[in-house]
């Protein structure tokens, strides 16, 4: 987790704007490359294991091998 603490003890008003937008900006990007790196790999065979998912209903494992796809996989 990231802890940002702002002091606006001598900073301008312009200075605190463009500090609050760089802060929206850079999280902006690491959303969009978590999203583009990360996200895919826990919809992959064998993730369940790397992200500790929680175990599913036989009811779902049922009906994901009748469609011949492995738990958590993308559909």
């Amino acid at each position: 987790m990231l802890k940002i603490t702002l002091s606006r003890r001598g900073m301008t008003t312009r200075q605190v704007r463009r500090f609050g937008f760089f802060v929206k900006q850079s999280m902006i990007n690491a959303a969009k490359r978590w999203r583009k790196e990360t996200l895919p790999g826990h919809f992959k065979r064998g993730a369940g294991n790397k992200y500790k998912f929680q175990r599913r209903t036989t009811a779902y494992q049922k009906r994901k091998r009748r469609r011949g796809l492995g738990p958590m996989e993308w559909t």
